[in-house]
């Protein structure tokens, strides 16, 4: 097929732009082209998420109108099949450096917006001719690759197999052939496949970058850190592989190389998330715990709702014994994030872990100010006020979440707080009209023990009795247990009757 006369109907088309205008733009110019298979994204996670599953002929992109937006173009070049897709940013950055950029990120062509509509097509039409040319070494090739993504395991080796016949040094073939042995679960031909497809062409970086995910798998971390280090050699500009290695140096307990990866991450985008996680965790295995903190902190101020840094820093705080710096980390947390419930959960938890139940208190107390309906906070207070000894404010607490959510959990809770007050009566007129839907053993042992306690001997034997003929209650525990209380109510009787006479 020579350039130009290919059939537009038969083509794919993904754009990806955040401005709904421009999207319906692009829309509508290809529908005039009569291409039927048109797919539009506003942002480049759900463009990812679409091209991990299916394939495209050309993409179509402004990769600078978002954060995060060149992560489409990453992916699309760095994946391990079906790379080479057409792709053409089209944006309203004019700086030489943004061309220069999409340049090296691979891009087949840059258009200014705003743009004209023959120039796009102009432009789209030259690069789909020569990328959907239907003979060749590059039509084998792709349609193997498409084949793989589709999982058509036979129809990709068949084409990688016509393309090793046109070419037999070609790596990309070779390197797909492995492909396609590893989708079967063969892992050791693939190995073999990707070994000797290195000896033919050593820059071949997939090579490294499957066979290192392949030693991963197996747990084999060594191996698969030298197979990705040499992957990195060869294509650096990769942000979620040298996360990969940075954690792989941080399961290896080696945080000097692992602070090398991350540097450079940051070095790349210094608000990605994943690579402060790091540095944190890479400081706290160097036992530095000053900037472990730094880094987690870090985490927070820009992005402000991720919890996981803070409790990092909490469980590295605990083991370095540094009480008061991870208590200040998370009172100034308080102060930055005041309406935030969640930081208020991780300080309550840490005074309770600490057993400082007046700041535990105080800070239930403030949270419940922003969420006075927060059931969580509310079975906090009366845990709370049970370790203050303030039986009376525990049992109000758990009467009044009782009545919100009548769950046996929080009724279990409710009950002991009232055996604690000597409240038996009253845990009997709770359990007892609940006794058939009642699952929880501890309620019905405790409901055994008010009527002991209360002198209640005659229900107690019946409900005893009952129990007995129970089959998911009949635990050694209980067994135990109710054995013990037949013996006590045994011993009442023969004492009442040793009286009587």
């Amino acid at each position: 097929m020579t350039p130009g006369q290919f059939n537009w109907t038969e083509i794919k088309v993904v754009f990806m732009d955040a401005h709904p205008a421009i999207r319906a733009q692009l829309k509508k110019i290809f529908e005039k082209l009569q291409v039927t298979e048109v797919s539009e994204f506003k942002d480049a996670a759900s463009a990812i998420e679409y091209l991990g599953c299916h394939n495209a002929d050309i993409i179509i992109a402004d990769i600078y109108a978002e954060e995060g937006g060149t992560d489409l173009i990453r992916f699309v070049r760095n994946r391990n099949s079906v790379s080479d897709i057409p792709f053409i940013v089209l944006t309203g950055e004019t700086a030489e450096k943004d061309i220069v950029l999409a340049s090296d990120f691979g891009a087949n062509a840059y258009i200014l917006k705003p743009f004209q509509q023959d120039d796009l097509i102009s432009k789209v039409e030259k690069i789909i001719s020569e990328y959907c040319k239907k003979e060749g070494l590059n039509y084998h090739l792709r349609l193997g690759e498409e084949a793989i993504i589709e999982d058509k395991l036979d129809v990709a080796e068949a084409e990688f197999s016509k393309a090793i016949i046109l070419d037999s040094s070609s790596s990309r073939a070779f390197y797909g052939l492995a492909l396609v042995k590893l989708k079967e679960g063969a892992a050791s031909e693939a190995e073999k496949i990707l070994s000797q497809n290195i000896s033919r062409n050593e820059a071949f970086y997939r090579n490294y970058r499957v066979l290192a995910d392949i030693y991963i798998k197996k747990g084999n971390i060594d191996t698969a850190i030298s197979y990705l280090t040499k992957e990195l050699s060869y294509n650096e500009k990769q942000i979620d592989r040298q996360l990969l290695l940075g954690n792989l140096y941080l399961k290896n307990e080696n945080p000097t190389s692992a602070m090398e990866c991350f540097k450079w991450v940051l070095r790349e985008n210094s608000k990605e998330r994943g690579a402060l996680l790091g540095m944190g965790h890479a400081f706290a295995q160097a036992k530095n715990f000053e900037k472990c903190l730094y880094y987690f902190k870090r985490v927070r101020r820009y992005h402000p709702k991720d919890l996981h840094s803070l409790n990092f820093a909490i469980d590295y705080g605990v083991k370095a014994n540094e009480f008061k710096a991870v208590e200040a980390v998370l009172r100034d947390e308080r102060k930055r994030n005041a309406d935030d419930v969640s930081v208020y959960y991780l300080l309550i938890k840490w005074y309770t872990d600490q057993q400082k139940w007046d700041e535990a208190l105080e800070m239930t107390k403030e949270a419940m100010l922003i969420a006075p309906d927060d059931l969580t906070l509310m079975q906090n207070l009366g845990k709370i006020f049970i370790k203050r000894k303030q039986l009376f404010e525990a049992i109000e607490t758990f009467e009044k979440l009782f009545q919100l959510l009548p769950k046996e959990e929080i009724l279990e809770q409710y009950c002991l707080t009232l055996n604690y007050s000597q409240k038996y009566a009253q845990i009997i007129a709770l359990i007892e009209p609940r006794l058939g839907k009642i699952k929880r053993p501890k309620l019905i042992n405790l409901l055994l023990e008010c009527y002991l306690k209360t002198g209640a001997s005659m229900q107690a034997h019946y409900f005893l009795k009952k129990l007995m003929q129970t089959p998911e209650h009949r635990t050694k525990e209980n067994l135990d247990f109710w054995q013990r209380s037949m013996n006590s109510i045994l011993t009442r009787r023969k004492a009442r009757l040793g009286n009587a006479s």
